[in-house]
């Protein structure tokens, strides 16, 4: 004993004896003697600890090699001690623990892989230290901030499960290519603010946009600030109506692709039985020639083979029409995959672009030539796209990089086929994860590599993703190599993940040279082009065959011998169980046991889980039972699957998709208590029972059904689509009064009456109704619109609310009619003043006979609406005053009227009032301000202008007062404004104010801009009558000559930063107002806090942080100090200035300061004072 103590003690001298247990254990659990731990820590790469006993991070210096540390179910309370492995340590595990500080993980700068769930993180700033992040999972977490070059897709993408209750998600300066990294995060429903873009000196990939903002403001109902700009409820409003119009506008062009879909197979199928019937007669022509033809000059060779041709093609017919099938539905499923992820999932970011001919000709060419088997069998390119942020033209010389792809999960010994549900995985994460280390991904020119040493004796089709391999050009053989080795076709590559980048994917037809190609199935023109081209080159050679010829029943008593197959064989080879296509194909089936969330506000017509099967990774399973017990999300799609068997061992299953398999019945599905998401699309489904109450998702489309009262108990139901069936009733719908989608296209519905279910759906936005013959009854749009005034769209339009107004004696107001007009004011006609300030009108529908009723207004209040345009209104003579505040502005134009000099007849227009409109620099234009010469106030406050020409304002003789304040100007352009006497600039991006020209300027606001040195005001010299100036929340004003210099400068000067200029004597720093200091307008005083005298304390609105420079929504409010974030700070040039410990921090000593602004990331300073 004592021995063995000695031992111990002389092997971890360092360490405290009450810690000893913890680290005893931990040793135990990774098979180290302690005795030996000096010795053996340094050889450990890994330490793992399961379910306690090691709640303190103890002893980590003797593993000094440790590069991965799993820690699950402790009780540890501090990361502090992690600083030990920081040089080492790569991947982290502490999960199911206590942890609440994170306060250690920043040191461990080489972490690639942090998991961190079930603890009681609250802050996760400090996760955004770790610049070379591959893999996050957090829960529990309140604010997160994660930026720079860690900010990836890839990283956004291995969170799984983001955190419920995040507040605050700050990603900016970001190296996101899309949003479509940020779907996941659609749970966050308590998110706040969300920063993208808000640091200027460093660049974020993914920057914000109206189109970003419209996916932001949908996904997170609780958002109210972009990059620390506030957002108020009317912005919300508008933005979220633009956002579902784009989402219901999307889903109406991928329901489309449904009847693509359909008119494709009915296509096939008539073309089959067309092809098969003329096919026969030829067969029985070319039969009876073979016997007559003479054998002079190889003719009954040629008859011979044109025979064992056609034969061949008629006995494999039915195949070649399944093959056609299975293109239609891959280049459907691949259509609307595209269509959703450019217009919604990525914004735009992420581009699909067809190949046209040329460039189809060249990878044809590339393919062909690489091929081994092109003596027996022909590569056909059937659907190809170019995928990527930005597409640019291929060409011949491109294809020396260009590489076909295998499957890294093959089927078989060297099968390299991508099955559908892998390919989606692979473009929504290849381009995203460019981390990933995957070992063995083939890449090969030789498409005969994908079949391995296996011969193939029959036509395929191939989904195909073509990379580019950068790296070959510089692998370099060091002999010279001859053409015949540069052509080694058999020659592969072994690569990475990020050795590629993703650039085409094309659907092939690998055919068998002597079978007909799909396109003939698809195009009867093809086939009968064919066969007429081969009966006349017959008939030249003096052999005639008729293929018009009816077939008798002894012709069909030969076909039946020609064609003949063992039925009982062919039976027995359909059936295939569920059961048995799990376990033969379970690395190709999509599946996961992450927890069900219902992510109603997602902006993508893709369900939740089904991202998540997607983007997610895969989870680990014992085996088959551990895989029934525990798997959430199951998708069986495209795996010809008759019959469903063992269902009830799936217990926890929420997401199961089945479609397009070859079933005809659905039973028992209601032992899966926890369904909500059944997708059986696209089978043969003529009759369904006992389905799961609990179901919120059924997709039923492409079957045989003729009534869906199976629906009937499915109370939660919020989606439903039963297109592409046999339904004469919507009788089974009558419980689900929180159906929000209805697609019921392509139905039997005749019956107006059935429409009237359609009155207990006030929540539904979406209904499909297309190709129904009750779309012709008179009046069935107006019934509709009667039952459900809350659809958005209705069979794939955009409903009009004014058409319905319109019809229905408008209501609601949203279309400004006389009606309209006279319930607010029935004196309209002589009425001086008309009001109609936030009645939600949309459009103006006032004809030019009622607007010169209207011959006394003065006085048009148009405020608080969702107006673009105003019409007939701009004809108003005597109008004075019109505001148009809070609209959606962007022009003032009459759409009707082409003459330039009509574009306003508004003589007597003095105020004109565009406060928060959309109104741009570019479109300051349009509002044709040069027609209104009588103006005097212009109000243009709150809007999106960046620059401002001054030459727009100087066609106005008579202007007196111009508000430009909460823009984004940064710049000014000069140009003399003879009469204005009232200007306002303030909470702008001014730098100097030299360009401004008003002589008989009186009063200047150009407060909270970033004027820095007094020369820039030396322009106030020239303003003699001047006599209200305000600076305030400029850096200027904390210089020490401030005060003395706009004396010596403004002689005319009243008012300074509010405060009277006789009241002011020479202060060292920041103007306070004291108690002996005249003020004027105490009530705008006690609104704002006079900020301190630093460029880096910024004055916003109380909902606001931070300026952004691409966002340009704000509130004009109360103005309040707030704590600057610290990689904002910058010093000024050449300034010295004591700094504060809560505000300021002091600079690296290797920066150079002789720079005007510098971004920097400093070192806080302490209590003593430091020089910058």
């Amino acid at each position: 004993m004592l021995s063995t103590a000695e031992k111990i003690f002389s092997g971890i001298s360092n360490l405290k004896s009450r810690y000893y247990k913890y680290l005893e254990k931990l040793c135990i659990s990774n098979g180290i003697d302690i005795s030996q731990l000096k010795n053996e820590g340094s050889k450990q790469n890994i330490l793992e600890m399961f379910f306690g006993d090691y709640n303190v991070l103890v002893g980590l210096k003797y593993f000094s090699n440790l590069k991965i540390l799993k820690l699950v179910n402790q009780e540890i309370v501090s990361l502090r001690p992690l600083n030990e492995l920081c040089n080492t340590l790569e991947e982290f595990w502490l999960v199911e623990g206590i942890l609440s500080d994170l306060t250690g993980i920043e040191s461990c700068k080489k972490l690639k892989k942090l998991y961190l769930y079930e603890n009681k993180i609250e802050d996760g700033k400090l996760i955004g230290n770790l610049i070379n992040l591959e893999v996050l999972w957090i829960e529990n977490i309140k604010e997160l901030r994660i930026n720079g070059n860690q900010c990836t897709d890839s990283n956004l993408l291995s969170i799984d499960i983001w955190p419920l209750n995040i507040k605050i998600l700050d990603i900016s300066y970001n190296k996101l290519n899309s949003s479509q990294s940020l779907l996941l995060a659609s749970r966050c429903k308590e998110l706040e603010s969300i920063y993208i873009n808000w640091n200027f000196e460093n660049e974020s990939l993914l920057k914000c946009s109206l189109e970003l903002m419209e996916f932001l403001l949908y996904q997170f109902p609780s958002l109210t600030s972009i990059n620390g700009e506030y957002i108020n409820e009317h912005q919300k409003i508008i933005i979220k109506e633009y956002a579902e119009k784009t989402l219901y506008k999307t889903m109406s062009i991928v329901i489309q692709q449904n009847d693509i879909l359909i008119n494709g197979l009915n296509d096939i199928e008539k073309n089959f039985v067309n092809i098969k019937e003329k096919l026969c007669s030829y067969v029985l022509g070319l039969e009876k020639a073979r016997v007559n033809a003479s054998k002079r000059e190889g003719r009954r060779n040629v008859v011979n083979r044109l025979y064992e041709q056609c034969l061949y093609n008629l006995q494999n017919l039915k195949k070649i029409k399944n093959m056609a099938i299975e293109y239609e539905y891959l280049s459907y499923i691949f259509r609307k995959y595209f269509i959703c992820v450019n217009k919604l999932e990525s914004i735009g970011k992420k581009n699909f672009c067809m190949l046209n001919e040329l460039e189809e000709k060249i990878l044809n060419d590339m393919l062909t030539h690489h091929f081994t088997l092109s003596k027996s069998h022909k590569i056909k390119i059937l659907f190809s796209y170019k995928i990527g942020r930005n597409i640019e033209l291929i060409e011949e010389k491109d294809m020396e990089n260009i590489y076909c792809l295998g499957c890294p999960i093959k089927l078989g010994k060297s099968n390299l086929i991508w099955s559908l549900s892998l390919i989606l995985q692979l473009i929504d994460k290849k381009e995203l994860n460019k981390n990933e280390n995957t070992e063995n991904l083939e890449i090969f020119k030789n498409l005969g590599r994908i079949f391995g040493n296996e011969e193939i004796k029959k036509s395929q089709i191939l989904i195909v993703p073509f990379m580019e391999y950068l790296k070959k050009k510089e692998e370099k053989y060091e002999k010279v190599l001859n053409e015949n080795e540069f052509d080694d076709i058999d020659s592969e590559e072994i690569v990475h993940w990020n050795d590629l980048t993703l650039k085409i994917l094309a659907i092939l037809e690998i055919k068998v040279i002597d079978e007909y190609s799909i396109e003939m199935l698809k195009k009867y023109d093809i086939f009968e082009k064919e066969v007429i081209s081969q009966i006349k080159k017959l008939s030249n050679i003096g052999i005639d065959i008729s293929i018009s010829k009816k077939i008798t029943e002894r012709d069909e008593t030969v076909l039946s011998e020609l064609t003949k197959e063992d039925k009982n064989k062919k039976e027995v080879s359909k059936i295939k169980k569920m059961s048995d296509t799990i376990n033969q194909n379970i690395y190709w089936i999509g599946w996961n046991k992450e927890k069900y969330v219902n992510c109603q506000r997602i902006f993508t017509t893709r369900n939740y889980m089904n991202l998540l099967l997607n983007f997610g990774n895969r989870a680990l399973f014992i085996d088959m039972i551990d895989f029934q017990s525990n798997v959430t999300i199951l998708d069986l799609s495209f795996m010809k699957i008759t019959k469903l068997d063992d269902l009830y061992k799936f217990k926890k299953l929420t997401y199961l998709d089945l479609s397009k398999n070859n079933l005809h019945t659905i039973k028992k599905l209601d032992d899966i208590e926890t369904l909500k998401y059944l997708d059986i699309s696209y089978n043969s489904i003529s009759k369904i029972e006992d389905l799961p109450q609990s179901i919120i998702y059924f997709n039923g489309a492409g079957n045989n059904l003729t009534h869906i009262e199976f629906l009937e108990k499915l109370i939660y139901l919020e989606y439903v689509d039963i297109s592409n069936n046999k339904l004469n009733s919507l009788k089974g719908l009558n419980n689900a009064s929180n159906l929000m989608y209805l697609i019921a296209s392509y139905n039997n519905i005749s019956d107006k009456l059935e429409l009237g279910i359609i009155e207990n759906f006030q929540f539904m936005k979406f209904l499909d109704l297309v190709n129904n013959p009750v779309n012709l009854v008179e009046g069935y749009k107006k019934k509709i619109f009667m039952l459900n005034k809350n659809l958005d769209y209705l069979d794939r339009e955009y409903i009009d609310k004014n058409y319905i107004k319109k019809n229905n004696n408008i209501q609601n107001g949203k279309i400004l009619t006389i009606e309209l007009i006279e319930k607010i004011e029935k004196n309209w006609t002589n009425c001086e003043c008309l009001n109609l300030d936030n009645k939600n009108v949309q459009t103006v529908s006032l004809n030019l006979e009622t607007i010169q009723k209207m011959k006394n207004l003065k006085k048009l209040i148009l405020s608080k609406n969702k107006l673009a345009t105003i019409g007939e209104l701009l004809n108003l003579e005597k109008l004075i005053e019109l505001n148009l505040n809070e609209n959606l502005i962007t022009s003032l134009v009459l759409v009707n009227t082409q003459a330039p000099t009509q574009y306003l007849n508004l003589p007597h227009l003095e105020i004109l009032k565009l406060s928060k409109n959309m109104i741009t620099s570019s479109t300051l234009g349009k509002l044709n301000l040069k027609y209104l010469k009588n103006l005097k106030e212009i109000d243009l406050s709150s809007n999106n202008i960046d620059k401002i020409d001054f030459s727009i304002f100087s066609s106005l003789p008579n202007l007196e007062k111009l508000c430009l304040q909460n823009n984004q100007i940064k710049t000014l352009i000069r140009r003399l404004l003879p009469k204005l006497t009232y200007l306002n600039l303030s909470s702008n991006k001014i730098k100097e104010i030299e360009q401004i020209q008003g002589p008989e300027l009186v009063h200047l606001d150009i407060s909270n801009n970033k004027i820095i040195t007094c020369s820039s005001l030396k322009i106030i010299s020239k303003m003699k009558k001047l006599s209200y100036l305000d600076c305030r929340g400029n850096p200027v004003t904390s210089r020490k000559v401030y005060i003395d210099f706009i004396k010596n400068q403004s002689k005319s000067l009243q008012i300074l930063d509010t405060i009277e200029i006789g009241s002011l004597t020479t202060i060292l720093g920041p103007i306070k107002s004291g108690k002996n200091c005249a003020t004027i307008d105490d009530n705008k005083i006690k609104s704002k806090e006079i900020p301190q005298s630093t460029e880096h304390l910024i004055v916003k609105d109380k909902h606001e942080k931070i300026y952004n420079e691409d966002f340009f929504f704000w509130e004009n409010s109360d103005f309040i100090l707030i704590k600057p974030k610290w990689k904002d700070l910058k010093p000024l040039r050449k300034e010295r200035r004591t700094n504060n410990d809560d505000y300021f921090y002091g600079l690296d000593d290797k920066i150079n300061v002789n720079e005007d602004i510098l971004s920097l990331r400093g070192t806080k300073i302490g209590s003593s004072n430091k020089i910058i």
